[in-house]
């Protein structure tokens, strides 16, 4: 039995030193990615348009490069005198409506109708007068395909069930300012331990909006 022990005991610290070469290396090569501005050109995505929408290309091109990496992400305001409660209370009044909204499901409805009707919404949790002093709207994390989360945010998902931001059916930009996607990439190999991340950035940054 000890025998036994002694081989687990083996084979787990073979694989925490493994994880530990992933995770120094990892260290030794982390920056920070360009960050993409959001703003109200960025929310169209027609490519037949002719305007700033444009800028949403490049980040698709720049993202579906890392597609199949995991990624950590947080969106950030760049207006930080603005009253977050305000959008706080936008958002958590809009999530309600959604929900008394009639649903209808079908691809093709929803591409008729540039998905303008029922969405998933991320979730919210309750907030106090300090937790409005916050610089960051969300964080989050993917293992893999970060433009289609970014896609789900702005509220371009191909699916009505994929629950995002929506910034573009509620979030006003005049008023509440351009935000930013900031976004590092990983290895492969640490999938797993971004979601780690992922937690106490989120503790960090205590965004205005998410699961916690």
């Amino acid at each position: 039995m000890n025998g036994g022990l002694s081989m687990q005991d083996d084979f787990i610290k073979a694989e925490l030193n493994k994880y530990k070469q992933v995770l120094e290396a990892q260290v030794e090569k982390l920056s920070i990615q360009h960050p993409i501005k959001i703003d109200e050109h960025f929310l169209f995505n027609k490519e037949s348009k002719s305007t700033e929408e444009k800028a949403s290309m490049i980040a698709k091109n720049r993202l579906e490069k890392i597609k199949n990496s995991p990624a950590l992400y947080w969106i950030t305001f760049e207006n930080k005198e603005y009253d977050k409660a305000t959008i706080y209370d936008l958002y958590c009044k809009k999530v309600e409506n959604n929900l008394l909204e009639e649903f209808k499901t079908g691809k093709e409805f929803y591409s008729d109708n540039e998905l303008k009707c029922r969405r998933v919404f991320s979730s919210y949790k309750s907030k106090n007068e300090q937790d409005f002093g916050t610089q960051t709207l969300y964080v989050g994390k993917v293992e893999n395909n970060l433009w289609g989360r970014l896609a789900v945010h702005s509220g371009w998902g191909t699916s009505p069930k994929t629950a995002g931001l929506q910034l573009r059916y509620w979030y006003d930009f005049h008023s509440f300012g351009d935000l930013t996607f900031n976004y590092i990439v990983f290895d492969n190999q640490l999938k797993y331990f971004v979601e780690v991340l992922e937690k106490e950035l989120r503790n960090k940054l205590n965004p205005l909006l998410g699961k916690k």
